[in-house]
């Protein structure tokens, strides 16, 4: 009788003198510049036909965005999770199955579970760049790409510790921790994601219960507002003389004015009189007695940025978190409600970027929602090259 052996053809490698390490990470390499080549050449081909056939300028930095945000860390990962899932697995037919299961419930089923917190692939993630506005949430692609990105690292780490093969340095200390620390930064990333995306939703769960909570309250009648912007940077400042009248026919111990949680109120005038005043998120509580008929002067200034969180919080949050209704062919669209730059400003009235006495909706009753016709004056400061854009008729003084 005769034993028949078979032997790989690898096994001529696998007694070289390198390390574990250097194999892996060398066939890791090798894998990524054939994957990575083959992406380099499809954007390059794409770039012709954007220059041939498209009436759009070419721009070049949004290439490189999609190449190492979007396909690198799906390729690390999707190389990583394989090598590791083949070599503790030691069955390749399983692995192949396995693999494939991951693949095919990711891009059908969980892609958009959590925010798109459970796509490697980040497709469904909003990734459209607009020329004038940029990226719709930076943050938030840049930690669920790199979770991605440092999970495939780590796997490749693992992979390492646990190839069959004669070690050269029987302490593996090192490579232990070098795979954890990857592991740990990926969760770190996921979860920053994750906080990221509960943190909006939660705010908005707040700025409902606020508007609901004084939406029984009568409100005063804003007669007129003059309003006096100036922005520094990224930064508003703001003067704005409010007329409020009593027209609700019982006496108010108190006027609710409305504004943006972010803006930071640094004076409060009643009739000339300076005052303290209460707040709470977006609600602004004025200490002023009006009797029926009567009306006041409120003179406010504020400063500061806008937070987004608070606008269209009747629509529910699983709209505004699901991208499949904002979409491009394959490409998913973000959603921003205002922008404050030095190049650009946009400002709409549902940011609440200029107080009322009426909130811009009603979350509790959306259909039930008043609206106050009121005088309105804007006077913009030193727009420089900008080009200011509202309702109204315009009238320019000085430089």
């Amino acid at each position: 009788m005769s034993k028949k052996r078979y032997v790989d053809s690898m096994e001529t490698v696998y007694y070289r003198p390198e390390s574990n390490a250097e194999y892996v990470c060398g066939v890791f390499i090798a894998f990524i510049s054939v994957f990575g080549g083959a992406a380099v050449l499809s954007l390059l081909m794409i770039m012709v036909m954007h220059l041939l056939f498209m009436p759009f300028p070419l721009g070049g930095i949004y290439y490189l965005f999609y190449l190492f945000l979007m396909v690198m860390p799906a390729l690390v990962f999707m190389l990583g999770l394989s090598f590791f899932v083949i070599t503790w697995l030691k069955n390749r037919v399983l692995s192949m199955i396995l693999l494939l299961g991951f693949l095919v419930s990711t891009i059908f089923y969980i892609s958009d579970y959590q925010f798109g917190l459970f796509d490697p692939l980040g497709l469904s993630l909003p990734s459209a760049f607009s020329r004038i506005t940029g990226h719709s949430d930076m943050l938030g692609y840049l930690l669920q790409r790199g979770a991605w990105f440092f999970l495939g690292l780590g796997f490749v780490g693992l992979t390492i510790l646990k190839f069959d093969r004669i070690p050269n340095r029987p302490c593996s200390r090192c490579k232990w921790i070098m795979a954890f620390f990857f592991l740990i930064m990926g969760v770190v990333c996921g979860s920053s994601f994750f906080f990221l995306q509960q943190d909006e939703f939660r705010e908005r769960l707040n700025y409902r219960s606020i508007y609901e909570k004084y939406s029984s309250y009568p409100k005063a009648y804003l007669e007129s507002q003059d309003i006096d912007y100036e922005q520094r940077e990224d930064e508003m400042f703001v003067n704005t003389k409010l007329v409020v009248r009593n027209c609700t026919g019982v006496e108010l111990d108190k006027v609710l004015l409305y504004l943006n949680p972010s803006l930071e109120v640094t004076s409060l005038f009643i009739n000339g009189t300076t005052s303290l005043y209460g707040r709470e998120k977006q609600v602004i509580d004025v200490p002023a007695r009006l009797s029926p008929g009567d009306s006041l002067l409120l003179e406010l200034s504020y400063k500061g940025q806008i937070d987004e969180r608070i606008c269209y919080l009747n629509v529910p949050d699983a709209e505004i978190a699901d991208t499949r209704e904002r979409m491009y062919l394959a490409c998913r669209l973000g959603k921003r409600y205002s922008y404050l730059r030095k190049d650009f400003t946009l400002l709409i009235p549902e940011v609440l970027w200029y107080p009322t006495t009426v909130p811009p909706e009603n979350p509790g009753s959306p259909y039930d929602n008043s609206r106050d016709f009121t005088r309105y004056s804007l006077r913009v400061r030193n727009y420089g090259k900008n080009k200011v854009i509202s309702q109204g008729m315009r009238m320019k003084k000085g430089d």
